[in-house]
């Protein structure tokens, strides 16, 4: 074999055993519980984009009641009752939760669901409202992560499965459930994904706060973006492993393909200054459902910083949306929903 020969099999070679080593780099930290928690640091510095200066009265305004809404949050998730329950899905795989119980019986309940690198109790910012409304709040752990059970993260699309059973699961407790369903992020892919699916009358509606459009879409942004790296042929083997590994591929968990087969209310929420899930996507999202719609940007909001940024226009929002295909029955409601 000539030399010029040789030198091409061996630097093919060496191109595919770096690719793998990349693929499987991606696979680790990206759909792995493992890998998750050595990336949840990075995670947690990039979705905070909002920059505050001494300098500036507006941004210290905003920090000020950013700062006082965490407050309220922690005192009012450290002061109630968390119960854990589980159930199966039609997988028969195995679904951990915890549940926010109302002191008296409510016929509102909220499935909220959290996003990558994080767990139940980052929601917290969004059930404390719903509880003041009257909401039983049920908080799966996602697929990966804290509390799920599982090692393999499936960033929405098998998660759908977990949220369905948990449907089911309180329609058990009460068949007369108003649910609503909120996520965040990964979380809001989740609901998208979700409501793809043959649901029950008992979803009224559901809320998804910076969402991708499908996997493919999100982990290219982030392999060009982030990594620097070509999507070919680094994208392509890490596809072909989570096919293997995990039973699905990228551009299979897809919102927008679910989104075309739903017809539960939607309300669509994005930062316009999030640039790791980008702000543009909320409009494909949107314009591919055709059922009854809303939409809300807030501008200067990072990745999942919205509520953080502006809860008062967020939670108007929510509840002037909320408040059209559920019965408010907390005594407060009214007072929080004008």
């Amino acid at each position: 074999m000539k030399k010029s020969a040789k030198a091409l099999l061996y630097a093919a070679g060496i191109g595919t055993a770096v690719t793998a080593a990349v693929a499987e780099s991606l696979y680790y930290f990206a759909l792995t519980g493992k890998g998750n928690r050595k990336v949840k640091p990075l995670m947690n510095k990039m979705g905070k984009q909002f920059e505050y200066s001494g300098n500036d009265p507006e941004a210290d305004e905003i920090l000020k009641n950013k700062k006082l809404f965490c407050e309220q949050v922690r005192e009012w998730y450290a002061g109630v009752v968390k119960e854990s329950v589980s159930t199966v899905n039609c997988l028969a795989d195995d679904c951990y939760a915890k549940i926010v119980r109302q002191p008296e019986d409510s016929h509102l309940w909220l499935i909220a669901i959290h996003g990558f690198s994080s767990n139940v109790d980052s929601m917290a910012k969004y059930s404390m409202s719903y509880y003041e409304h009257g909401f039983n709040v049920l908080l799966p752990h996602m697929r990966g992560h804290e509390g799920s059970g599982s090692d393999k993260i499936t960033m929405g699309w098998l998660d759908r499965y977990d949220i369905v059973a948990w449907i089911y699961y309180i329609l058990e407790l009460d068949p007369d459930a108003q649910i609503v369903l909120h996520g965040e992020s990964m979380g809001a892919a989740t609901v998208m994904m979700t409501v793809g699916e043959p649901l029950p009358d008992n979803v009224v509606c559901a809320v998804e706060d910076c969402g991708f459009t499908s996997l493919w879409d999100e982990y290219s942004t982030q392999i060009t973006g982030l990594l620097k790296l070509p999507a070919f042929p680094f994208l392509y083997a890490a596809d072909a492993i989570t096919r293997v590994r995990s039973g699905f591929n990228f551009k299979e968990a897809s919102c927008v393909k679910q989104l075309r087969n739903s017809k539960t209310p939607m309300l669509f929420i994005h930062g316009e200054a999030d640039n790791f899930i980008p702000f543009e996507m909320v409009y494909e999202n949107y314009n591919a459902f055709d059922g009854e719609k809303d939409i809300l940007t807030i501008p200067g909001a990072g990745h999942a910083e919205a509520i953080l940024i502006d809860h008062e226009t967020y939670l108007k929002k929510l509840w002037e949306f909320v408040g059209k295909y559920v019965v408010l029955t907390a005594p407060a409601a009214e007072e929080k929903n004008a």
